[in-house]
């Protein structure tokens, strides 16, 4: 069987869904970036729910679906002495999928700032450094989510020789003692342990190596055919997400714990049988959040800043001082469809077109080995 033609699965549903959920725990988490709230009007509430569980929730979907993309290939393309073309492939859909719209939308953020404080970090995200650059103490500003990226960019470019060179039978040792060391850790915010964190990818992958196992379907969570039971499970692990980076931030394993509870989610949602939020009339609608989810991520922080710009001068024209709650829905009715309408362009004239491209230079490295060796 050659390479090029390994079929791509169907389109995990469930999988969009949750990253509909991890980009809206995100959006919701930068909310202090539009409203400028002084005090929070969560109150002491505040201080128990925290939304920055959708990052991990990222990173274990990340894990799982790199996994599924490219591992197989590899595999398979070590029997014919070729697995650095479909490594090599890999890259190349990356590069295209990811980079186009970062760069923009870091070019974008450029324009609200001085050469002097946008200059180093539009260089630490366009080399892919950006979590390194703000470890150093590099005033991210309003690119700051790009940490996450980097980190991402990172696994990608390493995970190929871990599948080269680690052998079938020690990669989930592998995975599961790299998970186990970096579990008990305290990763404070900013710290390099945060900003480097790899477990989460790490039970992604280990997902996905289960999935490939006979045991795998033994564990199928079949009690969750039942719509209210599945309903129930979702939002308890949603709860978790939002509940643990808050109320047990004060416990020393709160972000390893983080990733066991992506884990848990990204496990139920890889059967693809509609085990998260089972609703007809509410999947479409987090199906088309989640397919948008790295466009939001990326333009979030922009339409927020957009907003501000435009409603704090209409409050100054008005004699209106700030920040205060006259223009908070106005604020966030203008954030929302900025950041559907710039989603949308991104998704439609940039990603999908550059993917496509993507996908055609990759199937181009893998085939002409194919025919020079036919």
């Amino acid at each position: 069987m050659h390479i090029a033609s390994i079929a791509m699965a169907k389109k995990n549903t469930d999988i969009e869904c949750l990253r509909a959920v991890a980009i809206i725990l995100t959006v919701l988490q930068h909310l202090y970036i539009l409203l400028r709230w002084n005090p929070h009007p969560f109150g002491a509430a505040e201080n128990y729910l925290q939304f920055w569980g959708g990052v991990d929730l990222f990173f274990c979907i990340s894990g799982f679906v790199v996994s599924k993309s490219v591992m197989d290939s590899i595999d398979l393309a070590r029997t014919e002495g070729r697995q650095w073309f479909v490594v090599k492939a890999f890259w190349v859909r990356r590069v295209y999928r990811l980079l186009p719209s970062a760069w923009l939308w870091a070019f974008v953020m450029a324009h609200f700032g001085s050469l002097h404080d946008v200059a180093a970090p539009t260089v630490a995200i366009m080399a892919s450094v950006a979590n390194f650059a703000q470890y150093f103490g590099i005033n991210m500003g309003g690119t700051t989510v790009y940490w996450s990226l980097s980190l991402e960019e990172q696994f990608y470019l390493l995970f190929p020789f871990f599948v080269i060179f680690v052998p079938v039978a020690w990669r989930y040792k592998v995975l599961l003692i790299a998970i186990a060391l970096q579990f008990p850790m305290r990763r404070e915010m900013g710290s390099i342990f945060w900003l480097t964190r790899l477990d989460s990818m790490m039970w992604g992958v280990v997902i996905y190596l289960f999935s490939r196992t006979p045991t795998y379907r033994v564990f199928e969570p079949q009690s969750l055919k039942t719509r209210t039971k599945a309903w129930g499970v979702s939002l308890f692990f949603v709860f978790l997400l939002i509940a643990v980076p808050g109320a047990l931030d004060v416990v020393r394993f709160h972000v390893g714990l983080m990733a066991a509870v992506s884990a848990a989610l990204v496990y139920i949602a890889s059967f693809n049988r509609s085990y998260v939020f089972p609703s007809r009339a509410l999947r479409p609608i987090m199906v088309w959040i989640g397919s948008r989810s790295y466009a939001i991520y990326l333009c979030h922080l922009p339409a927020y800043v957009i907003t501000h710009e435009y409603w704090s001068r209409a409050a100054l024209r008005t004699g209106l001082t700030f920040p205060n709650g006259t223009y908070t829905l106005r604020y966030i009715v203008t954030a929302l469809a900025l950041i559907a309408l710039f989603a949308e362009l991104n998704y439609r004239l940039i990603e999908v077109p550059l993917r496509n491209r993507g996908s055609a230079a990759a199937r181009r490295i893998i085939s002409v080995p194919e025919s020079a060796t036919a």
